[in-house]
């Protein structure tokens, strides 16, 4: 899921109570931005290059799964 912070809000936790029943696991905070990627299992490849972006061989594919 995803949550929109009201303007001012710069903190993200979880308050316990005696009466929950569950746990919480591998929580993430992130901004989303207009060059997040989207969700999803998607293939990347890495093409190194020098500083003259003279392009060397590409490796892949490399499976990422983004939540």
């Amino acid at each position: 899921g995803s949550l929109v912070a009201a303007t001012g809000n710069d903190s993200f936790g979880f308050l316990g109570a005696a009466t929950f029943d569950g746990t919480i696991d591998d929580a993430v905070l992130y901004q989303l931005t207009q060059s997040c990627a989207p969700q999803g299992d998607w293939l990347y490849y890495l093409e190194p290059q020098n500083e003259n972006g003279t392009p060397g061989p590409v490796a892949g594919p490399f499976a990422v799964t983004i939540i």
